[in-house]
């Protein structure tokens, strides 16, 4: 997906792919500001484990995602993803547990100045499954937020020979739900995340980047409430295998903090259907 060629430039957001040109400038395998339509799926398969109670709980996502690019500089993407969980321990009254995440989507406008890249855009996310009392009391997995979420998107790329940087904030909102205690919201759900890419060549690459997320405390009748206030802390590592029409990545997510989360490994692969007209203007030029 756009926005690099690697998980955590952007992930859940858009991968882009990148090579050199001949002039030996900066260089993008493909380019940002596209000139014709382009189609981009992508698949995932994401694992981790971790202990409870002196037993291990497995865990498995498969995420998939569908990207259209159009007019030059707009896209439109739609990600979800299902988590699967097994919990070894046999005197527990339920072992397995699997539910749907939340159902991502947004609108992106890019726009490339020299050897920069801008993208920005709203978002939201549409949950699948809806925290409550009961689902908390019966240990009912709700793999998303459990809420609504709306937002926006601001990243930066910038590409300079064989070493790609990017930075991006996204700032989501919760909208109110219903509780036990009565309606909440969010008023701040603060991603950021910035890194690097460096292309060994033109088919092989690595990439090394941090991710922030914030979370403001929930708000009730105008008061907010202190123990829902969070922050996490990831690095990623990731490889990645270039091919003309698709690329193969291998990542593992560990936390910096807290530090008594999982890491988690992830296997990703994506196909790009590129330059529909340009591809049948050759072919009509061909019959004739």
């Amino acid at each position: 997906m756009k926005k690099a060629i690697l998980l955590f430039i952007f992930l859940l957001s858009n991968l882009q792919l990148y090579a050199q040109t001949e002039n030996g400038k900066d260089y993008q395998r493909y380019d940002l500001v596209l000139e014709e339509l382009e189609l981009r799926t992508e698949g995932q398969l994401n694992y981790w484990f971790e202990n409870v109670e002196d037993k291990t709980l497995y865990s498995v996502m498969p995420l998939c995602s569908v990207e259209f690019i159009f007019l030059k500089h707009h896209s439109i993407k739609a990600t979800t993803a299902y988590t699967f969980s097994f919990y070894d321990n046999h005197e527990a009254r339920v072992n397995t547990f699997y539910a749907p995440n939340d159902i991502n989507l947004s609108y992106e406008y890019n726009k490339k100045i020299n050897h920069y890249n801008l993208y920005f855009g709203p978002q939201i996310s549409i949950p699948l499954g809806i925290t409550n009392e009961y689902s908390t009391r019966e240990g009912i997995l709700i793999a998303g937020a459990g809420r609504y979420t709306v937002g926006g998107t601001f990243a930066l790329t910038g590409v300079r020979d064989p070493v790609i940087w990017n930075g991006e904030i996204k700032y989501d909102i919760g909208l109110p739900k219903n509780e036990r205690y009565g309606t909440t919201w969010l008023p701040c759900i603060l991603h950021v995340a910035f890194g690097f890419t460096d292309l060994v060549n033109d088919m092989f690459g690595f990439s090394l980047g941090l991710q922030q997320q914030l979370v403001f405390p929930k708000m009730l009748n105008g008061t907010s409430i202190p123990d829902s206030f969070s922050f996490k802390s990831n690095g990623q590592l990731e490889i990645f295998v270039l091919f003309e029409h698709d690329y193969l990545k291998a990542a593992l997510i560990a936390a910096i903090y807290p530090l008594n989360r999982p890491y988690i490994f992830s296997i990703t692969y994506g196909h790009v259907f590129k330059n529909f007209k340009k591809k049948k203007q050759i072919e009509n030029q061909d019959k004739n």
